[in-house]
């Protein structure tokens, strides 16, 4: 009897041997290119992928989408703008989010809606004392449709799917203490149509109470309150304005303070190199390597090419489409625009994070989000630094990062990769009027209109890595370069 114990234990230990055995050789780096982990990327093979499901908190860029880039609080006579990096953003923003999670997917919330002329928009959100105006302004950094909306702030569906075509403006009013109706107006992205519906919501007193507490006057104006939204001044309207402004540009009198940053180019090592390969997976005893004549590294191999250029620009092209970068958690079946997005953006932070360990991927999808029944969509992220955008202008590329994807397989991306880091150097940037006013100079012998659509402070981002200080940068209708405005 002791004898078969001994065996037993023997044969155990020799088990126990052959298991760990087989562990070093097959997750060890001996097997694997530098930088290729097998443990951890299994969990994103297609296969592997059912037994290792988790729950999986939002990426900054996913984070950000269910958050409005502004809210503008009126309060009678008062009024406040806060951006989404403000520290007085929060409550307001979880008064906004409560009502929308409450309200849209719950079709006995509606009580009646019509269409409303342009006028009706903007008299609800004039700071008018007298009239004793009160609502919130809201506004997202891009268009979204309805579905997309409902399933970013957290819920399945929503009644405007078949009332509102494009989602980006909205206004919520509470006219009074009274009753539980809320006004909430939506402008669509596509027409500039305004709808106007009728909402029972049970929290409107809390609603109304927290736009009522705002009290800072922080001396912002929207153009149509200036008058510089109409393209005709002077007595009779006989002067016609070079320079007109979207009706809801909000203008501010103050100047403001920023930090300087700096950029650096996070691939410096071979090890990089093979970290980034093998985001894509890509192990490098099978793939072709060349060096191009402007020093660009090019790894091919059957399906796709790699190009990683000495600025920090990566290119991902899929020779054959069917064999891009799987992003969705099974193979097979056409990408939602749910599902694809959020797929293209943990892609993206994968790529990011096989480089950056110690900081998040800080990135805004830029691109507007609207369904496509082919599958295909292109995302664009942008960078920003403590609340401020960071364009990029790169040779060759004008976002961050630029992700293609078809039938949920990315077949394009492209990605200028830069560390943003603070230099401690504070800078003063100049009055928006100052801005404004070198506009009008700028433009003042134009032979048509110019329409500024947004004006906003932002970093500009190039090859170099020079020290960069925020600066004033305007939109422009019909134009795709960003003027700046200094």
């Amino acid at each position: 009897m002791r004898k078969e114990k001994l065996k037993t234990a023997l044969l155990l230990v020799l088990i126990c041997s052959s298991i760990i055995l087989a562990a070093n050789v097959w997750f060890g780096s001996g097997v694997w290119p530098h930088g290729y982990d097998f443990f951890v990327t299994l969990p994103n093979r297609a296969f592997f992928s059912h037994f290792f499901k988790q729950e999986q908190p939002y990426l900054s860029p996913m984070e950000s989408l269910a958050k409005p880039r502004l809210l503008v609080i009126t309060n009678g006579g008062s009024r406040a703008v806060y951006y989404n990096s403000d520290a007085s953003y929060a409550p307001y923003y979880e008064s906004v989010n409560t009502f929308f999670k409450t309200v849209l997917a719950d079709e006995n919330a509606l009580v009646m809606s019509t269409i409303v002329g342009e006028e009706e928009w903007y008299d609800v959100l004039r700071n008018d004392e007298l009239l004793d105006t009160r609502s919130i302004y809201i506004s997202y950094s891009t268009a979204f449709s309805p579905r997309l909306f409902a399933q970013v702030i957290g819920t399945e569906h929503t009644w405007l799917e078949d009332r509102v075509a494009t989602l980006r403006e909205f206004i919520l009013a509470p006219v009074d203490a009274s009753g539980q109706d809320v006004l909430l107006y939506i402008r669509s992205s596509e027409d500039g149509s305004v709808s106007k519906f009728y909402i029972n919501y049970p929290h409107k007193a809390a609603l109304y109470d927290r736009i009522s507490a705002m009290d800072e006057n922080l001396g912002y104006s929207y153009a149509f309150e200036l008058n510089l939204h109409d393209s005709m001044v002077g007595i009779g309207g006989g002067v016609e304005q070079k320079v007109v402004m979207d009706p809801l540009l909000l203008i501010s009198p103050r100047s403001t303070e920023s930090v300087a940053i700096t950029g650096a180019n996070p691939i410096t090592s071979e090890a990089d190199m093979d970290a980034l390969l093998s985001a894509f997976d890509y192990r490098e005893r099978g793939v072709n390597r060349y060096t191009g004549t402007d020093g660009t590294l090019h790894f091919v191999e059957n399906y796709g090419s790699i190009s990683i250029h000495p600025d920090g620009l990566v290119e991902y092209y899929a020779v054959d489409e069917e064999m891009g970068v799987n992003i969705l958690p099974a193979e097979g079946g056409t990408a939602s625009l749910y599902d694809a997005l959020n797929g293209a953006v943990r892609f993206a932070d994968r790529v990011w994070s096989s480089l950056v360990t110690d900081q998040p991927f800080d990135a805004l999808v830029s691109s507007d989000l609207v369904e496509n029944e082919q599958g295909e969509y292109t995302f664009t992220l942008d960078y920003y630094y403590e609340g401020t955008p960071i364009t990029m202008a790169a040779e060759g590329i004008d976002h961050a990062a630029i992700i293609r994807v078809k039938n949920g397989r990315i077949v394009e991306y492209r990605h200028f990769l830069r560390r943003f880091s603070g230099t401690g150097t504070p800078s003063e940037n100049v009055p928006m009027l100052e801005a404004i006013d070198g506009m009008y100079a700028r433009f003042a012998m134009e032979d048509s209109q110019i329409r500024i659509t947004d004006l906003y402070l932002s970093y500009i981002a190039d090859n170099a890595t020079d020290e960069m200080r925020p600066v004033w940068c305007a939109r422009i209708a019909g134009r795709q370069a960003l003027v700046r405005a200094d």
